[in-house]
């Protein structure tokens, strides 16, 4: 029988439990209820499945692990295909290689610019030959270089295609041929002559001369690499010049010549810097006021000078051209000789002149742009100079203008090296009343004589009859001089 307490609510207490206070009875059935609801909510939980974070754990995972393996196979296909294309370089060098030991003359065996090769299973392969003969050194030397005697020519070739990984090398395969006759005396030596263009290729087909003469040797011109082979040469000193019409050198010389000692047992090389000639048409006075203003007399012995990386070359032109040799940095061009080393003349080139700070903003001029040259082009250069009129006498005079070391306008160099340039008869007396000539930057007096090969020339001192048609500082009331600026 359960308890009953009057007053409070009716509970139904098992015996097993009569000895327990109500409190106790309620507190373990609150228990019971939130165990049971615990297990509700866990079977719901496992219910529900994946949630979004696990999955996209698991796509990463599997990301990682697809990656690896991708990374794998194309590391397989690479190779793969690499493996490949290197069977056909091989096979290619292969195929080159007898085509040259085909030839057996080591001396018409040459370098080979490269060459692109299409294979038909697919793939562009690029085939490279070169060439050096061998010493009995052991040194691989080229036609340029020299050393010891000639023993063996290395023939070396190198077969590259598209798409080789960073870390693959070419295929390189190389032999040696020899000579079918004897080509060294131990007791003579060996001439090697070595010509390269503007772009340091071999110049084929240069001829030359050599002094004292080898007798019945022939000298024939150098071959594709710009080589040629003088065999079993007496020791001595010899000269070789190269005379070949329409080139010249890197000096801008059209037969330059090296004079070297060849010596017993060993080759000497005579290197040059040879080729086809570019024509510059000179515009000399560039900056003469435009038509129908007279054009200024040039003199007949007119020097230009043209600079560029490589150099100073001076010119003495006989003509309105002058050849040059074909650089690609291309040259620029003053009037007159400069000259850097003592006695120098530096007033020709305007940029060697300081700003003039007599005017806000101070002035200043700069030579022209480079003008590039190609073998056998034709050019056109812009040449500005100071240009001065000058009016006739009541005779015919003969006109010569020379420069002075005078520096009278601020900024102006100095020139120290004399110029000078014969204008001729400009000056007659039935003639125009005025005549415009053109000189070099600089400072200068005029003379004049009454004839070709009269000795005493006379100063022409005279303000009012000369007039600058250019910037410079014109003639002072005596002494002559007068100054042509180019700012």
């Amino acid at each position: 029988m359960g308890l009953r307490t009057s007053g409070a609510p009716h509970f139904f207490v098992p015996p097993e439990h009569a000895s327990e206070t109500p409190s106790r009875i309620r507190m373990k059935g609150r228990c019971t209820v939130k165990a049971f609801r615990g297990q509700m909510c866990s079977r719901e939980a496992n219910s529900r499945g994946l949630t979004i974070i696990e999955i996209l754990v698991a796509m990463m995972i599997f990301a990682i692990i697809a990656v690896g393996v991708g990374a794998a196979l194309l590391a397989t296909l690479t190779i793969s295909h690499d493996n490949k294309a290197r069977e056909v370089a091989s096979s290619l060098a292969a195929s080159e290689i007898d085509l040259v030991r085909a030839n057996g003359d080591p001396f018409k065996v040459f370098n080979a610019p490269a060459r692109t090769v299409s294979n038909p299973t697919g793939g562009i392969y690029t085939v490279k030959r070169t060439t050096a003969w061998v010493t009995p050194s052991g040194l691989a030397a080229t036609c340029g270089t020299g050393g010891g005697a000639l023993q063996y020519k290395l023939v070396t070739v190198s077969v590259s295609w598209q798409g080789m990984r960073s870390t693959t090398d070419p295929v390189i395969t190389d032999t040696l041929l020899a000579p079918t006759t004897r080509i060294n005396d131990p007791t003579k030596g060996t001439i090697l002559l070595s010509v390269v263009d503007a772009k340091d290729r071999g110049k084929e087909n240069v001829t030359f001369t050599i002094s004292p003469s080898l007798g019945a040797v022939t000298l024939r011109p150098t071959d594709e690499d710009g080589c040629s082979f003088l065999l079993q040469v007496p020791a001595g000193t010899y000269t070789i010049t190269l005379n070949t019409p329409g080139m010249v050198d890197f000096t801008q010389s059209a037969t330059p010549a090296k004079t070297l000692p060849v010596t017993i047992g060993a080759s000497t090389s005579f290197a040059f810097k040879y080729d086809d000639a570019a024509t510059v048409t000179l515009n000399y006075a560039s900056n003469r006021p435009p038509a129908p203003a007279p054009s200024p007399i040039i003199p007949a012995d007119m020097s230009a000078t043209f600079s560029n990386s490589y150099g100073v070359f001076p010119k003495f032109a006989t003509g309105p051209n002058v050849k040059l040799h074909p650089w690609e940095v291309g040259y620029q061009a003053v009037a007159g000789t400069y000259r850097d080393t003592t006695p120098s003349c530096v007033s020709v080139d305007p940029e060697s002149w300081a700003p003039d700070t007599r005017v806000s903003p101070p002035l200043s001029r700069l030579k022209l742009p480079a003008v590039a040259l190609a073998p056998l082009g034709t050019v056109s250069v812009d040449i500005p100079m100071g240009i001065v009129d000058i009016e006739r006498e009541s005779e015919d005079r003969w006109v010569t203008a020379v420069s002075q070391v005078d520096t009278p306008i601020p900024g102006q160099q100095s020139c120290g090296a004399t110029m000078t340039y014969r204008f001729g008869q400009i000056m007659t007396g039935g003639g125009s009343s005025r005549y415009r000539i053109a000189l070099p930057f600089g400072s200068w007096r005029l003379y004049t004589t009454g004839s070709a090969t009269d000795s005493s020339p006379t100063l022409f001192a005279n303000p009012s009859k000369l007039w600058l048609v250019t910037p410079g500082l014109p003639m002072a009331a005596s002494g002559g001089l007068f100054a042509l600026d180019p700012r």
